[in-house]
């Protein structure tokens, strides 16, 4: 496995407490659940960050971010349309995935 079990948990967790804050927004009997399960992602936030710090190898940023010259190698690499072998995803993976982040 490329991820520890705490990226995986931790993955599945955020779409679960999402789904959930997306279900309950609207209700007003569920506010105190609606309020937990934000709490829940910011703690997970707060954790993934440090996880990303002091992790095991592959959940660290540092694995998987790249340098501006490895993420223009994966440019030229994807207009070659040549496979780029790395464990987890590319370095473009990485661009795209934060992508939504950066335009916020």
């Amino acid at each position: 496995m490329v991820w520890d079990i705490w990226v995986r948990m931790g993955h599945w967790l955020v779409v679960l407490l999402i789904g959930f804050q997306v279900y309950s927004g609207e209700d007003m009997a569920l506010r105190d659940w609606h309020a937990w399960a934000g709490i829940a992602l910011l703690v997970w936030v707060v954790f993934r960050i440090g996880w990303g710090f002091w992790g095991t190898r592959h959940a660290r940023f540092a694995d998987f971010v790249g340098s501006p010259r490895r993420i223009i190698e994966s440019f030229k690499k994807l207009g070659r349309r040549q496979h780029e072998a790395v464990p987890g995803h590319t370095r473009l993976g990485v661009q795209a995935s934060g992508m939504p982040v950066r335009l916020d």
